[in-house]
């Protein structure tokens, strides 16, 4: 990539809406202590009941505010975007990037490092990207992967995202 990409407004309004914002402690989809916009607490910050932010320990033991939630997404963020600007070799547009960190937020750094549709980004099969997108639907249930109709909803969103052209 030619430069540094950033998460726009709109894509930080993007993923706070695909992600949702609960100020207290609560249970994702695949069963993970998380708070705010979609932050995985680790086990570190379980026990002590708190996270750093900004070099701060902020408590969740009674929730958080929504600056506090905003402020802890801009900081996984950051290292998000790091991750994403080195592993894109290719130009995207920024809403092509948005939509890609959407999904990687979701999916994890190691998923979307390992995934075909990296390759095939990198490769510019840019029209492949959507349906590699839509593959990452589902969750284990009772030892099954099932299709979860939040996240089929969700890929549609960000394959619809990343299609976008927006010529000024």
């Amino acid at each position: 990539m030619a430069k540094f990409m950033k998460i726009s407004f709109e894509g930080l309004e993007f993923l706070e809406k695909e992600e949702g914002c609960i100020l207290h402690v609560y249970k994702d989809q695949a069963g993970l202590p998380t708070i705010g916009i979609g932050h995985l607490l680790r086990k570190s910050e379980l026990d002590r009941g708190g996270i750093f932010l900004g070099g701060k320990l902020v408590s969740f033991k009674d929730g958080i505010s929504r600056e506090v939630a905003m402020d802890l997404l801009a900081q996984d963020l950051e290292e998000r975007e790091k991750v994403l600007n080195s592993l894109i070799k290719v130009q995207v547009d920024q809403e092509q990037f948005d939509a890609l960190l959407s999904f990687m937020f979701n999916i994890g750094n190691f998923g979307f490092e390992s995934s075909t549709l990296l390759k095939e980004l990198n490769a510019m099969h840019y029209s492949n990207i959507p349906a590699e997108m839509r593959k990452w639907n589902k969750i284990t249930k009772g030892g099954r992967k099932v299709v979860e109709p939040g996240l089929k909803s969700r890929r549609e969103r960000e394959a619809r995202l990343f299609s976008e052209r927006k010529y000024s």
